[in-house]
């Protein structure tokens, strides 16, 4: 557990053997509920749509806004994107990608397409989400083993 005391955060305490209270609210709109209305008027005040994505949706990470917002500069494509976004999980069209760089690394992985990604990565979808994230884990473990074994190696011939 994380210890986190008034000297870090002064809205919540989280430290063993003290209640843990929820973090404040963020007046955030589920995906379900926003509608073009609102959205609109929203990125239309916005100069940063990612930020405005961020900052008016729940659940919405700031790689997937990103993406979202990838060579858009109207709020009516965006507007677009978040409805396709919203029938794809109504009607739960996900498509698990883990998407893997040129170095054999998995960088991430998502349940829906990443565009960002898709330009840098290779992408290797999955029938699971369950497979995509035991794929992604698995690989990432080795990975890092690798990545820290080349590490020890690199700083050992620096100082040498």
């Amino acid at each position: 557990m994380k210890r986190i005391s008034f000297d870090t955060s002064r809205v919540r305490q989280l430290l063993p053997g003290i209640e843990y209270v929820y973090p404040p609210a963020q007046d955030k709109v589920s995906i379900y509920d926003i509608t073009r209305d609102i959205l609109t008027n929203k990125l239309d005040a916005s100069t940063d749509f990612a930020k405005t994505l961020l900052s008016t949706i729940q659940g919405l990470g700031p790689m997937y806004a990103a993406s979202l917002c990838e060579n858009i500069t109207d709020t009516t494509s965006i507007v677009n994107k978040i409805e396709h976004l919203k029938h794809e999980i109504q009607n739960q069209n996900f498509k698990p990608t883990v998407y893997i760089n040129d170095s054999n690394i998995c960088e991430d992985f998502y349940v829906f397409s990443m565009d960002n990604l898709e330009n840098t990565c290779t992408a290797k979808c999955f029938p699971s989400v369950s497979e995509a994230i035991n794929f992604h884990f698995k690989h990432n473990i080795v990975g890092g083993k690798l990545k820290q074994k080349s590490h020890a190696l690199h700083l050992r011939f620096q100082t040498s």
